[in-house]
């Protein structure tokens, strides 16, 4: 739904079903935003951000989490990173990513 919405305002999405296609995509196309929800996947929220903080990307993330803790528990990916707490509403993650693309 959120790729529906994104391109809706015209914004190009890319999609993965692994942390793995994320990493071969973002060195292949460089995003402006990464977008990620990992659960289904197998890599936990703290091993990914500190696989993308060890590969120096430069693009700005944004984390859907189910975290339980409070904010300042999230994981640090050695720059600020967004996270959206599960459930969320469309509206402000939409409102977000296009401020993340200004």
């Amino acid at each position: 739904m959120l790729c529906t919405a994104l391109a809706r305002r015209g914004v190009f999405t890319l999609q993965a079903s692994h942390s793995d296609e994320v990493f071969a995509l973002v060195q292949q196309h460089q995003p402006n935003v990464v977008v990620v929800d990992l659960e289904f996947d197998s890599a936990s929220e703290d091993e990914f951000c500190d696989r993308f903080a060890a590969q120096s990307q430069q693009a700005p993330l944004v984390m859907l989490s189910r975290a339980r803790g409070p904010v300042a528990d999230t994981p640090s990916v050695g720059r600020e990173a967004e996270f959206f707490r599960k459930p969320y509403h469309y509206g402000p993650l939409l409102r977000k990513i296009e401020e993340l693309l200004g």
